[in-house]
């Protein structure tokens, strides 16, 4: 889809996608922050014609949400009527897409409700945590991923792909599908966990699948977010027990809650990861030799 203009709304990031370099006109609004702690935007002016505008924000926290509305509403009110797309890579409170005990809030509904009164023609996302996110935003489009899965097996010779949890097998065979001839020499192995919903679904335990032969080979988890990143270091350290000659890690959404040292750099024992494969969809990382990342 082509846009005549696209908004940008971080101050260090704009996107890098095939799907939407084409915006004809870039501009980035002038931001404040009130000194009640309100953020605020100002569109100065639209290209005259312009038709279809697409808004595009990493959206990590609720001011950065409501950057978007008010955006959305800014563009709407020098222009009725104009069509307005969203590109927010990464979906804030798409884990909370249940209730995991009596009390708790259905978050990703909330979030999807304030996101639907905006009237979006649609919502471009990049590898949503669940189909959850899918089914309560309206006319969300989730952009692929496989070309970085694709770069990610090449880039640590991968021969076996790690499904960390029975959540994640959908997506991550449905990436393996779009690659086809790519990834032939690849084969899938898939991890168990269990948790306990009581704590918040705090892992208790973790294993692989009866029949998984990992020894000697070059072992890539994939998921689609990675937070502190302790239970990815737990399967690291069961697959270098079961024989895994080396593990990476690629996660399209980095949070790196406690940085990538404790990742990186702790002892094999400890489940230490040889790499990180990510994108820039939460922020732009520090280089480090142990980190590869993705523009989105």
């Amino acid at each position: 889809m082509n846009w005549d203009v696209l908004i940008v709304l971080d101050a260090d990031w704009a996107p890098h996608r095939d799907e939407i370099d084409r915006a004809a006109v870039v501009i980035r609004p002038d931001r404040h922050r009130f000194s009640g702690g309100e953020v605020h935007a100002r569109i100065d002016d639209l290209p005259v014609g312009s038709q279809r505008i697409l808004i595009s924000h990493r959206v990590n926290s609720s001011d950065d949400l409501m950057l978007v509305l008010l955006v959305a509403d800014a563009v709407r009110g020098r222009m009725p009527g104009i069509a307005i797309d969203l590109y927010m890579p990464y979906v804030p409170y798409a884990r909370q897409d249940r209730r995991m005990v009596p009390g708790d809030p259905l978050s990703i509904r909330v979030v999807a409700d304030v996101i639907n009164a905006c009237r979006f023609g649609q919502v471009l996302v990049l590898d949503p945590h669940s189909d959850v996110t899918t089914a309560v935003i309206n006319r969300c489009r989730p952009l692929p991923i496989h070309d970085n899965v694709a770069r990610a097996i090449e880039g640590c010779s991968a021969t076996r792909i790690i499904i960390p949890d029975a959540g994640a097998a959908k997506r991550v065979h449905g990436i393996l599908r779009s690659l086809e001839d790519r990834c032939a020499h690849v084969t899938t192995v898939q991890a168990m966990q269990t948790r306990d919903v009581t704590r918040r679904g705090a892992i208790t335990g973790m294993q692989l699948e009866t029949d998984a032969k990992v020894t000697a080979q070059q072992c890539l988890i994939v998921d689609d977010i990675c937070d502190g990143g302790r239970t990815f270091l737990s399967l690291s350290k069961l697959l270098r027990n079961h024989g895994a000659s080396s593990v990476h890690l690629y996660a399209t959404h980095g949070i790196f809650a406690h940085g990538l040292e404790p990742l990186l750099s702790c002892a094999d024992a400890e489940g230490r990861l040889d790499g990180i494969f990510t994108t820039d969809s939460i922020r732009r990382h520090a280089p480090h030799p142990g980190l590869v990342q993705f523009p989105v």
